[in-house]
């Protein structure tokens, strides 16, 4: 039965990894409790059309604290954006049996043509929705843009972009967003975070997940002030980046972040793929070994699992007041997250946050197989002392 591993999951993360002694007020893995998942619409109802669909979609999520809602990115191709109610989570061995969240507003493009290749990340911001988007492979690193602003409106979303990031490479934080929690925003001077890594050409991303802090309302600015506080050059990566190694490496994938803090425990918390097993570059069989999973050329390094990073937030003031360097602040824990369903890959595709609740909601791709149409699947974490 799939519900006892869950079970015993929500006192631990497996196979997790220690890099030093936690302090007391940070979260630990068993403070992320596994709560349920549910499932995202299919097919338009009656009367209604689509320009899109979730199959081969699911990634960017964020919290909308005026409707209880997500908004999330849909089919690959065409990058546009809906809105869908979140239901009540149900844990499960079956996919079929989870609830169906509701469409609140359907697909639409709330770059209005301005962005690249995909959209990296979203965030509610008060009464806007910032949005990022990257060239998936900028072999000339040449992108130097990476955000946008909308409105929540997705019928009119007046999209203003694609604006640029001072000092900071565009495929480092033209990803996933969270917010500042409101006692770090002193500490730290910036309301927002932003970054990306584990997209191709490592040279032009983070070797390792990324956070770079940044003032949505100077976005105006050519480019805005940014501030980086986890980040990981080429020259300083975060783990050996073509060996096997727990931490980080070429096969590595990252989906979103949450900055945590509640009832003063506190942690930075990244979500992504590792490749835990002998890493190669190339066919996905090759000598021998074989990648179920990535089934093109590249990276390969599996098994793989959804994991979790956790970071201390008392290091980021260090690096603001240049005591420390980005690449030197590193995870006091990284772990497997709970949860996955067998269906789909053990790849998340985005992150949301509620801090009011303390729910954390992550998207596992392709794991709601319908006929031709792959969905994601949406999974619902309590984190620290919130209840079910």
């Amino acid at each position: 039965m799939r519900l006892v591993p869950l079970l015993m999951a929500a006192l631990c993360l497996c196979a997790s990894v220690h890099a030093r002694e936690p302090a007391k007020s940070l979260l630990q893995p068993h403070d992320l409790r596994y709560l349920g998942a549910f499932r995202v619409p299919a097919k338009p109802p009656a009367g209604q059309s689509w320009r899109s669909s979730f199959s081969y979609g699911g990634t960017a999520l964020t919290y909308n604290p005026k409707r209880h809602s997500l908004f999330l990115v849909g089919h690959d191709h065409q990058q546009f954006v809906a809105e869908i109610a979140i239901p009540d989570p149900v844990p499960s061995d079956v996919v079929a049996n989870l609830p169906t969240a509701k469409m609140l507003q359907p697909f639409a493009d709330v770059t209005g043509g301005l962005r690249n290749n995909k959209i990296g990340g979203l965030l509610v911001y008060g009464d806007r929705l910032l949005w990022t988007t990257y060239v998936y492979y900028d072999a000339p690193g040449a992108a130097k843009t990476s955000h946008g602003v909308s409105t929540l409106d997705l019928a009119k979303p007046a999209p203003r972009g694609v604006l640029a990031l001072e000092g900071i490479p565009a495929g480092a934080v033209a990803g996933c967003m969270s917010l500042v929690p409101d006692d770090w925003k002193d500490k730290l001077g910036v309301p927002v975070l932003a970054g990306q890594a584990g997209i191709p050409l490592v040279s032009r991303t983070s070797a390792g997940p990324a956070a770079v802090g940044f003032d949505p309302d100077r976005l105006g600015e050519k480019p805005a002030p940014a501030l980086p506080l986890v980040y990981y050059p080429l020259e300083h990566p975060l783990g050996p980046l073509v060996e096997k190694n727990p931490h980080w490496n070429l096969a590595c994938t990252l989906a979103g972040m949450a900055f945590v803090s509640s009832g003063g425990r506190t942690a930075l918390i990244f979500v992504g793929r590792r490749g835990l097993g002998e890493y190669w570059y190339g066919e996905p069989e090759e000598d021998g070994k074989k990648d179920p999973i990535h089934t093109s050329k590249g990276p390969h390094a599996p098994p793989y699992e959804a994991s979790v990073w956790f970071y201390d937030p008392n290091d980021l003031p260090e690096v603001k007041a240049g005591r420390k360097q980005p690449w030197q602040v590193k995870p006091y824990e990284v772990g497997q997250l709970p949860g996955f369903f067998a269906s789909g890959p053990p790849t998340p595709g985005g992150v949301a946050y509620d801090p009011r609740a303390g729910r954390l909601y992550v998207s596992q791709l392709a794991a709601d197989q319908q006929g031709y149409d792959y969905l994601p699947v949406i999974h619902v974490y309590a984190i620290g002392d919130s209840q079910p």
